[in-house]
Order: C-alpha cells, then structure tokens, then sequence
C-alpha cells in the first residue's frame, strides 16, 4: 500500500478471482477500482502464527496488530465505513461479489471493454473481418492462419527457415 501512496500518477485496478488478505489492501490504495464480473472479494482477518522467544513473539504481534490497523482504516477510508464495521466484517470473513463489493464501496464499478464487444472474425465484432483465403470458409482477422505459408517461415515447424 505504502508504494501506491507515493505513486504520482492515478493507479486504477482491475481485480479477478478471489481478493482477499493483502491484494483487499493493495486494491484500496488504488484510486480507481473495477472489478471483472468474476470477482469476490474477502474480508477477512489473516491468519498468523509466530515462533520464537516471549520478546520476539510480543514484537511480532505489535507489528501485525498495527500492520491490520492500517487495513482496515485504509478500507474503511475508501468505502466511507466506519473501522469498527470494516473489522467486525472481516472477523465474519464477508464475501462480497461484485454487486456486494460496489455498493460497499470496495471498487466503483465493474471492468467493461473499452468500446469493442467482441473481436476480430468473431460475431458482433464491429471492424471489418479479413478477407476469406483458399480453405478458408468465412473470413479471418486479416493475419496469418495456421498453415498459411509466409517468406522466411518455419511451415514444418523444425525451427529452421524454409
């Protein structure tokens, strides 16, 4: 978290898949933050354990005391919830999905392409698709296929030029 905090530049995040543990702290030191449709994000308290001497242990422990402190008035900072809230869901280990997580206040929306449905030779692409080569029955993206034969190409896939 600290490194976004001196980023100059607006740092905006796409979170994926299940965020929980420290990626929940790196998404909130984001100041833009989208999540794709299948995400879910944890809050939950870390699991720690500690080994070592009395003085040792009690350091340890102050350190991660202080180090989820920062946590979750960081998350509680974004999502305008008040710290007691934010810590009372984690000690829950409160999922929230997508819809969950914006009206939380965890991320301000959810990721969408930016302008383009689809892609290229695929249906409801807006572009134009390639024309159709011999064999080829419908169109293309106007690259090479697979076995299309190309100037200084490896068409016996033998790692030398033909």
């Amino acid at each position: 978290m600290g490194v976004l905090d001196v980023v100059r530049g607006p740092v905006t995040a796409c979170a994926g898949g299940r965020i929980e543990g420290p990626a929940i702290g790196i998404l909130a030191a984001c100041r833009h933050r989208q999540a794709y449709p299948n995400a879910l994000f944890v809050l939950s308290e870390p699991q720690v354990s500690f080994d070592g001497t009395v003085t040792a242990l009690a350091s340890r422990e102050e350190q991660a005391r202080v180090m989820l402190d920062d946590l979750f008035g960081r998350i509680a900072e974004v999502t305008g919830r008040d710290v007691d809230q934010v810590r009372a869901d984690a000690r829950r280990d409160r999922l929230l999905p997508v819809a969950e997580a914006i009206e939380y206040g965890l991320v301000e929306g959810q990721a969408t392409a930016r302008g383009r449905p689809g892609l290229p030779g695929f249906p409801g692409f807006p572009g134009p698709a390639r024309p159709p080569r011999q064999g080829d029955e419908g169109g293309g993206d106007g690259g090479p296929g697979p076995g299309d034969d190309q100037p200084g190409g490896d068409r016996h896939r033998d790692g030398e030029h033909d």
